[in-house]
């Protein structure tokens, strides 16, 4: 006897601010959308890797060009390819410990919401900023996600898809609903 698990995508949707927020897995996309966040560092190291393309350069040469690279202010947004659009929030500084601060997540969604206005975007998926590949808390996260959206919703954007982590749960929708007053 099999059982099979199916993600219930009506279990995890909430309305907040005129959006329709839903929150899944990576494997179960609720919808098709057109742009996604990435968390990044200053040296937009963390979720890219760089190919070296001539193994016959000597080791410090690669080490000079990658420490020559120009570094992204915190708080930065960099749209990388279509359909969709990869936006690269630099929320990290991977100099620092710890590599990700409250301030920088909130800089970055201004510069998120700035972004899909110009680009009039009306579906998103994203992480919550700082949880990824930092150590800031899902509800701390969860609450920057929500000023971030307070203070500079785009008229256009219609609707959010939270990518859970592999191991997580729509609970944290839970705590959405009462920040949301539900």
């Amino acid at each position: 006897m099999s059982i099979e698990l199916v993600w219930k995508k009506s279990d995890c949707t909430v309305e907040f601010l005129g959006l329709t927020i839903h929150a899944a897995p990576m494997e179960y996309p609720p919808f098709t959308y057109q742009a996604i966040i990435e968390e990044q560092d200053t040296n937009l190291l963390l979720s890219e890797q760089k190919t070296l393309i001539d193994p016959g350069k000597p080791a410090w040469y690669f080490a000079n060009m990658l420490e020559g690279e120009a570094t992204h202010p915190l708080g930065t947004v960099i749209i990388k390819g279509k359909y969709p659009n990869r936006l690269l929030a630099v929320v990290h500084d991977i100099e620092c410990t710890p590599t990700c601060e409250a301030y920088s997540i909130q800089q970055a969604w201004k510069n998120v919401m700035q972004t899909i206005e110009d680009n009039h975007i009306t579906a998103l998926a994203t992480p919550l900023l700082g949880s990824v590949h930092g150590k800031l808390s899902i509800t701390n996260s969860l609450e920057l996600m929500c000023e971030g959206l307070q203070q500079n919703l785009p008229i256009c954007l219609e609707k959010i898809w939270l990518v859970l982590p592999k191991d997580g749960s729509c609970d944290c929708l839970t705590k959405l609903k009462i920040y949301n007053g539900i």
